[in-house]
């Protein structure tokens, strides 16, 4: 397993309840993946520097967490799906030997 960061960009619409929707089903993707969910850091609203989806403003979550490339993969495919996740990256912060 190796130590992985996520950053969202999510609507900025979004009340602490669908926030708290997209933490949970993130989180299942990476326990269902035999990973683990380590922090979880909102940021709050902030101004975009180009559009996204379409809106100039987006709520950022920093999270950080354990798993496999096959985790980060499924949970790119989930934010690009989902209509609250305006934008996400991950990067692999240390990879397991």
């Amino acid at each position: 397993m190796s130590d992985y960061e996520g950053m969202l960009l999510m609507n900025p619409e979004l009340d602490e309840e669908g926030i708290g929707a997209i933490k949970h089903s993130l989180e299942e993707i990476i326990t269902g993946g035999s990973g683990e969910l380590a922090s979880w850091e909102g940021w709050g609203r902030r101004r975009l520097a180009s559009k996204a989806k379409g809106r100039m403003e987006a709520t950022y979550v920093l999270f950080g967490f354990k798993g496999s490339g096959k985790i980060v993969k499924e949970l790119s495919r989930v934010c690009g799906l989902s209509e609250n996740v305006l934008r996400c990256m991950f990067l692999c912060k240390h990879k397991a030997r």
